[in-house]
């Protein structure tokens, strides 16, 4: 516990509250993020590499 306040004292109120803001978003941040990465595997592997493309 101790090591968290002295995170939280060092990091400032805004980091702070961007950190609490991202905890209690947590799951649908994480969400978007998996999404658009899925997206871009597909696009890199299967739009990237085409004849057709280029």
């Amino acid at each position: 516990m101790f090591l968290m306040q002295t995170i939280r004292i060092m990091a400032g109120p805004y980091l702070c509250q961007l950190m609490d803001n991202y905890y209690a978003n947590q799951d649908i941040l994480n969400s978007i993020v998996v999404i658009c990465a899925t997206i871009w595997i597909f696009y890199q592997r299967y739009f990237k590499n085409s004849p057709a493309v280029k």
